[in-house]
Formats: C-alpha cells, sequence, structure tokens
C-alpha cells in the first residue's frame, strides 16, 4: 500500500515477518505502547509524511484483504483522526488499538501525547478516553469504521 512501516518493540527479533520490509525500533524499557509512540513523535520528524498510524499488538491485519483495508483507508481519507471502532466506556472515546492521524494533527497529537505520563496502563486509558474530545475541540474530523451506536447493544 506505499508506506513506511515502522515497528517500535520490546522485541529484539521476529520470526514471521522477515518478507515485510519495515525499520524496528527496539524500546526494551517500555512497558506500554502509547509510551512507544510518544517516544518515538518526541525523537522523531515526521512533518514529511502525509498520514501516520498506530497500531499494537492487539490487532491483526488486515483481516479482511489488502483490497478491503485500502477501501477503508479511502473513505477516510479526509478526516483527521478516526480509528476501526469507538466505545462508550466513561466517556465516547476511540480505543487505541489502531489509531489513524492526518498529517494536519501531528503537531496537536504530539501535544496531547505530552500532557499524559504514558508508563502505565492508567495514564494510558486516561489519554486514550481524552483523546477523541482533545482532537474535537481542535476542530479535526473524527471518525470510526464500526460505531458502537450503530450496534444496537442492549
Amino acid at each position: 500500500m506505499g508506506y513506511k512501516v515502522i515497528i517500535c518493540t520490546t522485541c529484539y527479533k521476529f520470526n514471521n515477518i522477515n518478507n515485510l520490509p519495515y525499520e524496528t525500533i527496539v524500546m526494551s524499557n517500555a512497558k506500554i505502547d502509547t509510551f512507544m509512540i510518544k517516544t518515538y513523535l518526541n525523537s522523531n520528524n515526521i512533518s514529511d509524511y502525509s498520514h501516520l498510524l498506530c497500531v499494537n499488538d492487539s490487532i491483526l491485519f488486515p483481516i479482511h484483504g489488502i483490497n478491503n483495508m485500502k477501501d477503508t483507508f479511502n473513505k477516510f481519507n479526509n478526516i483527521d483522526f478516526w480509528g476501526i471502532w469507538n466505545s462508550p466506556e466513561e466517556k465516547e472515546h476511540i480505543m487505541s488499538p489502531f489509531l489513524h492521524f492526518s498529517n494536519k494533527t501531528f503537531t496537536y497529537f504530539r501535544v496531547i501525547l505530552n500532557k499524559y505520563l504514558l508508563t502505565d496502563f492508567t495514564s494510558a486509558q486516561q489519554w486514550e478516553i481524552n483523546m477523541l474530545q482533545e482532537m474535537k475541540l481542535q476542530d479535526f474530523s473524527t471518525g470510526v469504521v464500526v460505531d458502537y451506536k450503530t450496534l444496537n447493544l442492549k
């Protein structure tokens, strides 16, 4: 799909994706994925990129094939901040295992990341829960592939 893949990980070696072009950055001191995102963004210039996709190890994709994945990305091409699904827990938020940002959001995304420690589950959860409202306050467009309001949950 033409993406540069950078894997931030605590693993020193992968055995199952040797055929993919990717760069690996080992962060052995990381306890949580949000810490890796924050560390990477604070130490790298990403302004030349048009989009940033943050995916953690709880997501295996593309589960419906590359063409469906391309279609989803194209559908959300003009959305500044989106994810696969949202949740009403505590307050409506986009779940953090899959977050997509347009370059329009990069500077503010870094500001939001730096408001939180992001070294433990509690601070990461607060960041996740507040991200959607923070992005909306900046007038960024937001969306999700699967909106919990469409699932008829009781």
